[in-house]
C-alpha cells in the first residue's frame, strides 16, 4: 500500500491534474478497469473521468456508492423516514428528501429535536468517537435508530461506510488505483475505509486542499486527510493559481495562518490585482442592503459556503423580482 497526496490551493488545477496526467498515467500502467474514482459527489467524480480515460463508469462515484454495490443495494433507511416517524413521533424527522446514494452530503437543516440529534450522531460516527463518550440523548436516539433499522432491514447512509470497513476487504472490482477527489473533506471512518481497501491496492491518490475543508459539520477533518504520515517525496503541490487575484490571495493567506493545524502550500496568485471591500452590516441573513448592491452590478454573484445560507437572499431575490442562477448548479 503506496499513499501520494496531491496538494492544490484554490484555483490551481487539481481535478484537471487529475484528469489529463495521473488518471492516465494510472490507466496506462494497470488498465482502466483497475482505477477507481471516487470524489463527494458523482459528478465531481465523473468530471475527472470525462476527458477519454476509458475507466468504467462503475468505477466511478462517491464511496457510498461504492459501498452500496459491494453491500449487494440494501434498503437505505433515510428512504423510510415516514415510518421512522410513525414509530418514533418524538424523534420525527424530515422526509425522503435527504441524501441519495450519489449525492450523500445534503445541506444541514434545523428544526426538530430528531433533526438535532441525528445531525449530532451522524457527526460523531463519521469522526469514530466510541458511543460511551457520546452525550446521553444523542446515544439514546441512535440506539433507538438502530433497532428501528434492524427490525426493518434497512441500512443507512453512514452504516454503509461502517459496514463496508467492518466486512469488506477490497474495494468493488478490485483496483490497484484510487483517486480520491476533495480529500480533505472526507470524514475519519470515510478515509479509514480508503485506506483499508488501499491495502490491497497498489497505491492510492487523495487529492485535496486542507485549508479549503469546509464539510466538519458533517464529520469531516483536515486531520483525518494530512494526519497519516507519508514520506515527504509522496506529497505532490499544485503552485499557480488561475483564479484567485493578487489582493484576495494576500487577504486569504494572512487570514489562514492563524489557522492551528494546516499542510502549508505557498501557491502564486494570477496577475490580476483585483480588489477586496469590507462591507460592515451586510449580510446574507439580512440580505435588503445586498440587494442594493446587487443591483448596481447586475453581473454580481454570491458565495457561500453551503447553500443553505443563501436561502434569505433567494427569497429577496424572488420578493424583489430580481432574476437570479447558479452558473454553476447543472439541474
Amino acid at each position: 500500500m503506496t499513499e501520494y497526496r496531491l496538494h492544490g490551493p484554490p484555483g490551481c488545477g487539481k481535478t484537471y491534474a487529475l484528469a489529463t496526467s495521473w488518471v492516465p498515467r494510472a490507466v496506462e500502467r494497470f488498465g482502466a478497469d483497475r482505477v477507481v474514482i471516487c470524489s463527494l459527489t458523482r459528478t465531481a467524480a465523473a468530471e475527472i473521468a470525462s476527458r477519454g480515460t476509458g475507466v468504467p463508469k462503475e468505477n466511478i462515484g462517491t464511496l457510498h456508492a461504492l459501498c452500496f454495490r459491494v453491500l449487494h443495494r440494501p434498503t437505505i433507511a433515510e428512504a423510510h423516514t415516514d415510518e421512522w416517524n410513525e414509530r418514533e413521533p418524538g424523534l420525527a424527522l424530515r422526509g425522503s428528501s435527504g441524501p441519495t446514494a450519489e449525492n450523500p452530503y445534503p445541506e444541514p437543516s434545523s428544526g426538530s429535536r430528531g433533526e438535532e440529534l441525528m445531525g449530532k450522531a451522524q457527526v460523531l460516527r463519521h469522526r469514530m468517537v466510541p458511543r460511551d463518550e457520546w452525550p446521553q440523548d444523542v446515544r439514546y436516539f441512535q440506539t433507538r435508530w438502530d433497532e428501528w433499522m434492524r427490525d426493518s432491514g434497512y441500512q443507512d447512509f453512514t452504516g454503509l461506510i461502517e459496514e463496508a470497513l467492518q466486512t469488506v476487504s477490497t474495494a468493488p472490482g478490485d483496483p490497484a488505483v484510487f483517486i480520491v477527489d476533495e480529500a480533505q473533506d472526507c470524514s475519519t471512518l470515510e478515509l479509514a475505509l480508503i485506506r483499508k481497501w488501499n491495502q490491497k491496492a497498489e497505491f492510492a491518490v487523495l487529492a485535496g486542499d486542507g485549508d479549503q475543508a469546509i464539510y466538519q459539520w458533517r464529520g469531516a477533518s483536515p486531520k483525518a486527510f494530512l494526519g497519516e504520515p507519508i514520506p515527504e517525496d509522496h506529497n505532490y503541490h499544485l503552485t499557480q493559481s488561475f483564479r484567485v487575484p493578487v489582493e484576495v490571495h494576500a487577504r486569504a493567506s494572512n487570514w489562514i495562518k492563524q489557522a492551528s493545524y494546516r499542510y502549508a502550500v505557498e501557491y502564486t496568485p494570477t496577475k490580476e490585482k483585483g480588489e477586496v471591500l469590507h462591507l460592515p452590516g451586510i449580510s446574507t441573513k439580512c440580505p435588503h442592503e445586498l440587494l442594493d448592491r446587487v443591483k448596481e452590478s447586475p453581473d454580481s454573484m454570491v458565495l457561500a459556503s453551503c447553500g443553505y445560507m443563501l436561502q434569505p437572499l433567494v427569497r429577496a431575490l424572488r420578493e424583489a423580482g430580481i432574476p437570479f442562477h447558479n452558473p454553476y448548479r447543472t439541474n
